[in-house]
């Protein structure tokens, strides 16, 4: 009983976060901001590894994924603090 009073208390509040997401609309479709800007991360990224395998910086990198996956993850945060962030 306990418990089943707690979540009708907190899951309401949890989900008042919800109301505003940002959205796009491509085509008719709407797409979470989120999915945008991690979208053209990884194409940003693809493009900052060639440039790196160009000047020869890719041979240098110990742990190439890891580097790149940091990339995408920061390329994603600063997108959405560009278009998104207040």
């Amino acid at each position: 009983m306990w418990l089943t009073t707690c979540a009708a208390i907190i899951l309401p509040c949890a989900l008042a976060g919800c109301n505003h997401s940002p959205s796009q609309d491509i085509l008719g479709s709407f797409f979470p901001a989120w999915m945008l800007c991690a979208t053209l991360a990884i194409l940003l990224t693809i493009a900052v590894r060639q440039v790196a395998i160009r000047i020869g910086l890719d041979v240098l990198l110990p742990a190439r994924l890891i580097f790149y996956l940091g990339v995408a993850i920061c390329l994603t945060f600063l997108l959405w603090l560009i278009f998104y962030g207040n």
